[in-house]
Formats: structure tokens, C-alpha cells, sequence
């Protein structure tokens, strides 16, 4: 009885495995294929990922969407990280694509890398071989179709950063600009601030501010102390914050070499008002009604601006009108003093012709040409006031109040009209970022001569430096930074270092960010609270000496010049790793106009790439190094962006607009 029922269950067991048997089979078949599913897809994956990374890595400033392409497919499988099981021929890799390629997508169907600011990446695998055909028994398919993975690096502008030069780069780009009329021969204000917006570019792409859209009612001065013109200057007020006040940090005012203004409006005379301005009659000195100035020669390219910011000699044509009574102009002689206009022996200035016919008849002038030159105002020169100079040589007249003139002696009547008119020939130094000045009426250029009393519709027009910018090509000038003496470019970002040079040599070490909102506290204040800190320190002063071994430390890194080469030739493409390309900080206009020990926002960060640097007069450092001066670091902005996967914001980083990027993995 017992061995028929072992019989019985040994055929059971039989009857259950032969039914179970094709369950667990498919079971198995099951777990093997899923588990060969995932692993062609987590490595599709790898593959996608390597090749965002590796696109975004050669993303550079000019774009070169082919080079992006070529990085991503290398790193996607075709030269590093091939797919499992020999199976990479069966992977497509699509660049920017609308949609995966087992869906019709293509290359660039989204755009291109370059145009839309990220590398998106999507990789299909199709047709993943079943190990096991259990599904293609019933009908079902042997493979699976398609393994679909994507990933995409964005190109973003450049939030927070660390390891930057202690050094910063203020922006030339102002918040506020103003307009003050003053009176130059009481030093009262003329009304008040005239507020400047910015209106376009000239024709040297400098960008323009001026009051356009509401010019400013000026009435011209009496004359004082028994002068017979009176004098109005026209000073301008730059700011990096809503701040006016000369003198304050962020606050550049023009010129502060000299009391006046850049720009200079003469008020003459009119019939009816004080007895020096009283109608002419009989023999009376000569007394100027209307003189301008204009520009001849290249600094036209600034259409006849009265100040100029220039690297060449100006020269400039003067026209003025006299009111000579009673005299005979063919005996008059009128010359104009200023400038390179000869003052030694019988030469009185630049001789001026009458103007009988054309569009300055009634006028003197000069012409430019023969015996009547054109006053030439040296590049650099400054404030070059322009006096009328005359003399009446024939015998007999009386001119009030000189008496008779004689040409006894040589010694005829004569007199000067001093500081009737006003050139300006500036450098940075005195004209900070004012490139070029014109006062305008009723739409047209005008160097200033009205009549006393009269009240005008005035409109300052500036062209200012333009706003930071990137290298373009290889023969894109160099830039020189400024690194020590007195409101030099140097700033103190790290309170655990205690010098200049190893600042440089390991950059600042704390993280910042751009913050333009915030009030900037107390450096005491800022750096005992949490970073990423959003306002940076200035300094003064510093070593030569410090600058030069915290440069030889942070671009040789105790190597060679061999080692550490000048790569600047092969712009843009730089190689990776360069110790020469280094970040910096960029702050707000005006940065560097105080006393030192300032603080300031971080409004941006930049890239630059160092081609010299000041040896202590002991050399140009490197081989094909820029020449720097001691004390200077010299080389290129560059659009650069950076694959370390860290600070990037929430902006698309813009190709043309200035500022460093980050390559972030956000999909």
C-alpha cells in the first residue's frame, strides 16, 4: 500500500514539472531579456551623457557647430564608449533634433548647437535581439524595436564662481549720465541736472547719450567785470548707481584737471544791453558778435564735436563775426590765438580771411590752406581756449578806448578778446569714458556762440566707450590692466591671504556671485557671513614685485615658458588646461573712482587670457608675449565657457554679449 502511494507522488511531481516547467522557462527568458533591455539602455544613457559633456566641452566663442557634432558621435560611441555587445552599428546619435531617429528625426532639426545655447543629445538603438524567442511563438516580436536615450548641456551665463584674479574690470557701461551748464566766470550752476539717455551708436559704433527727447532751456549770462562775452561751460556727471555726487565711488566727473567744463558756449553781445555791448558806432574796438569752431581733418568721424577723445591732431577751423563800427575791414587784421598758431616776433596767431560770398560770408576764418591755416590742437592736449587777436594799422584813426593808431614803431592799435571759444583734445586720463562731446540746437552740431539774453532749446550729445567686449580674432587688440599704484584694478577677495601675490597665484578662493540688488554691507560684514558673497572689496597701492611673482606662480606654476606657452595664436581654439586663461571679477562703472577699500557688487564675471605681464622693467616675460609695464597684466577677453558643471544660472549664455559661461547638464 505504501509503495503504490510513493508510486503515485513520483508521478505527481512528474505531472508538476512538466506543467511548471515552460512557466519558469518563460520566466527566465523574461528576467534575461528585461535585464538585456536595461543594460543597452542605462549604457545608451552613458553614451548620451558623454556626449552632451564632451559637446559642451568644445563649445567655443566663434561657434563651430560641426566640431560640437564630431565631439558629441566620438564620446556617443564612434571613438569612446561603445555600445554593449558589439552592437554600437545599430545606435543612431542625432544632434539637436526635434525627435529620435526611429521617429524620422535628423541633425539640427531643433536648431543648431550654436543657435539654440545647449547640446541636446538623443540616441536610438534599434532592434535589441530577444535572447530567448518565447514571444515570437505566439506571434509576438523577436527583437526590441527601438531603446530610445537623451541628454542635453546647456550653455548658461556664469552665476557664482571661485578661483578668480584679484583683480576686476569696471564696466564702462553707466547707469545715469547727466549734463550740468555752468557759468564759467561765476561758477554758478545754470539750472539743474540734465538728464542724458542713450540713443543709438555714432558712426565709430560708440554708443550715444544726449537729452534729444527733451532739450534743456538755457538763457545765455550778461557778461561780467566789463567783459564783452560771457563764458558758459557744459560739465558731465557719469555714475554707476543713481548717485551724482563728484568725488563718491561709482561717480566719474569729466575733467577734473581743469574748473570748467568739456564742452563751451560763448554768449555775445547783443545792441541793447550793457555800454561794452552797446551798438557800434563811429571807431569803436572790435567786438566778437559769433565765433564757432569745427573739425577738419579725422576727427570729423566724431561730426565736429567740440571735445574729442583722440590719438591725432585736430585740426580745427575757426569762424567768428566782429562788429568793427566805423572801421574798414580791408584794414582790419584778425587773427586766431590757441593751439600750435605761431606767438613769437610779428606772428600773432593764425591769420583770418573776411569771408565775402558762400555760406560764411560776413564771417573770418580760417581756410586751412596758404597764409590763413587752421588752429591745430595737439592729441592729449586738453582745454584749448581760442582768443581773437586784432590790429588796425592805418595812420590816424581813432579807435576808442585805444586813441589814435600809428604805424609809428610798428605799434599800431591792437587788442585780445581772450576765451571767446573753446576746443578740447583729451586722453582717457582726464575725459575717463567720453569719447566725444557736441552741444546741439534744433537737430544741428554747434560749438556755442548766442546772444546775451537769448534763451535756447540745448541738447548735449555724448559718445562713451562701449561696453566690455570679447576678442573676436587674433588681431583683436590687447587690453592692459592696471594692477597697482593708485586706484589700480586690484581687489582684496580673500581675507585668509595675506598679500597681493598669493592672491594671484591661487586666485581668490571664495566662492562669489552676481547679485545687482542687494546692498553691498561692510566688508567686516560681508566676509563673516555665508558664500557665496555678492560684493567685493578694492584695494590700493601694491608691490610691482608682488605682481610679478604672484603672475610667474599662477602662469608658470613653477615651469617654463616652454611649458606654459603663449597660445594666443591659435585663437579661439585654445587648448584645454591653459594656465593663461583666468577668470576675473567685472564691477559696476566707476568702480575705481574713490579712495580704495571700497566695496562694490559683483555684477559679472569674465574671462581673460593673459598674453604678458610686467617683469620689473627685467623684460617682456615669455617668448611672443605682449610688452606689458611693470605693474600691468596685458591680453584678450574671451568668451569662454567653462565644463566644470558649476555656477551656472538660469540665462542663456548669449554669444555676443560679454561675460563667461558654463556648460551644466540639465537634462
Amino acid at each position: 500500500m505504501a509503495r503504490g502511494q510513493l508510486a503515485g507522488d513520483q508521478g505527481g511531481v512528474l505531472v508538476m514539472t512538466a506543467v511548471f516547467l515552460p512557466v519558469l522557462l518563460v520566466f527566465v527568458s523574461f528576467v534575461v531579456d528585461i535585464g538585456n533591455f536595461f543594460e543597452h539602455q542605462r549604457h545608451l544613457q552613458t553614451q548620451v551623457d558623454a556626449g552632451a559633456l564632451a559637446g559642451g566641452d568644445v563649445y567655443r566663442f566663434p561657434c563651430d557647430n560641426t566640431a560640437i557634432a564630431n565631439a558629441v558621435r566620438s564620446y556617443a560611441g564612434a571613438q569612446w564608449n561603445p555600445q554593449v555587445a558589439n552592437s554600437q552599428g545599430s545606435v543612431t546619435v542625432l544632434v539637436n533634433s526635434k525627435t529620435y531617429a526611429d521617429q524620422g528625426g535628423t541633425d539640427f532639426s531643433d536648431g543648431t548647437p550654436c543657435s539654440d545655447g545647449y547640446v541636446d543629445v538623443k540616441a536610438t538603438e534599434r532592434d535589441v535581439p530577444f535572447f530567448f524567442k518565447i514571444l515570437s511563438l505566439f506571434g509576438g516580436p523577436s527583437s526590441v524595436p527601438a531603446i530610445n536615450a537623451h541628454a542635453r548641456v546647456s550653455i548658461l551665463q556664469e552665476q557664482t564662481a571661485a578661483g578668480a584674479l584679484p583683480i576686476a574690470v569696471p564696466d564702462p557701461t553707466p547707469q545715469n549720465v547727466w549734463a550740468q551748464f555752468v557759468n564759467e566766470d561765476t561758477g554758478a550752476k545754470i539750472g539743474g541736472l540734465v538728464p542724458l539717455q542713450q540713443n543709438g551708436t555714432d558712426a565709430n559704433g560708440n554708443p550715444i547719450w544726449d537729452n534729444s527727447g527733451a532739450p534743456d532751456s538755457v538763457t545765455i549770462p550778461a557778461p561780467q567785470g566789463g567783459a564783452t562775452v560771457s563764458r558758459i561751460g557744459v560739465r558731465t556727471i557719469i555714475s554707476g548707481s543713481g548717485d551724482s555726487t563728484c568725488g563718491d565711488v561709482l561717480v566719474e566727473c569729466d575733467d577734473q584737471g581743469s574748473p570748467n567744463g568739456i564742452l563751451f558756449a560763448e554768449g555775445w553781445c547783443g545792441p541793447t544791453t550793457t555800454p561794452a555791448c552797446a551798438a557800434r558806432s563811429g571807431t569803436v574796438a572790435p567786438v566778437v558778435r559769433d565765433i564757432s569752431i569745427s573739425e577738419r581733418n579725422a576727427c570729423d568721424s566724431y561730426a565736429n564735436a567740440a571735445f574729442v577723445n583722440s590719438s591725432s591732431t585736430c585740426n580745427v577751423k575757426v569762424r567768428a563775426k566782429l562788429d568793427i563800427g566805423g572801421l574798414s575791414s580791408s584794414s582790419l587784421q584778425v587773427f586766431a590765438q590757441g593751439g600750435n598758431c605761431p606767438m613769437n616776433g610779428n606772428n600773432h596767431g593764425c591769420q583770418m580771411q573776411l569771408q565775402t560770398t558762400g555760406p560764411d560770408a560776413g564771417y573770418w576764418t580760417t581756410t586751412g590752406t596758404g597764409t590763413f591755416p587752421d588752429v591745430g590742437m595737439a592729441s592729449a592736449s586738453g582745454p584749448n581756449p581760442i582768443s581773437i587777436y586784432w590790429q588796425y594799422p592805418v595812420n590816424g584813426a581813432t579807435i576808442a578806448p585805444y586813441g589814435a593808431c600809428t604805424n609809428k614803431n610798428a605799434n599800431p592799435c591792437h587788442d585780445v578778446i581772450a576765451n571767446v571759444q573753446r576746443s578740447f583734445e583729451a586722453t582717457q586720463t582726464r575725459s575717463g569714458v567720453v569719447q566725444a562731446a557736441s552741444l546741439m540746437e534744433g537737430g544741428l552740431n554747434t560749438t556755442g556762440t548766442f546772444a546775451v539774453g537769448s534763451t535756447h532749446s540745448f541738447v548735449v550729445r555724448l559718445s562713451l566707450l562701449p561696453g566690455l567686449a570679447n576678442a573676436t580674432s587674433v588681431s583683436s587688440p590687447p587690453v592692459a590692466l592696471r594692477v597697482v599704484g593708485s586706484q589700480n584694478q586690484s581687489i582684496d577677495c580673500d581675507p585668509a591671504v595675506p598679500n597681493l601675490r598669493n592672491e594671484i597665484a591661487q586666485g581668490c578662493q571664495p566662492q562669489y556671485t552676481i547679485n545687482l540688488a542687494a546692498a553691498c554691507p561692510s566688508y567686516a560684514t560681508l566676509w563673516s557671513t555665508p558664500q557665496p558673497w555678492f560684493c567685493v572689496k578694492t584695494q590700493t597701492g601694491g608691490s610691482v614685485g608682488q605682481v610679478t611673482q604672484g603672475m610667474d606662480d599662477r602662469i608658470l606654476q613653477g615651469g617654463s615658458c616652454a611649458q606654459h606657452p603663449n597660445n594666443w595664436s591659435s585663437f579661439p581654439n585654445l587648448p584645454a588646461g591653459d594656465t593663461r586663461i583666468v577668470p576675473m571679477f567685472v564691477t559696476p562703472f566707476g568702480s575705481f573712482n574713490g579712495s580704495g577699500n571700497d566695496i562694490i557688487h559683483v555684477v559679472n564675471f569674465a574671462t581673460f587670457y593673459v598674453t604678458g605681464w610686467g617683469h620689473n622693467g627685467n623684460g617682456n616675460g615669455c617668448p611672443g608675449d605682449d610688452p606689458a609695464p611693470s605693474g600691468f597684466i596685458v591680453g584678450h577677453f574671451i568668451k569662454y565657457v567653462s565644463s566644470i558643471n558649476t555656477g551656472g544660472g538660469t540665462t542663456t549664455c548669449q554669444q555676443n554679449a560679454f561675460g563667461s559661461c558654463v556648460a551644466v547638464l540639465t537634462q
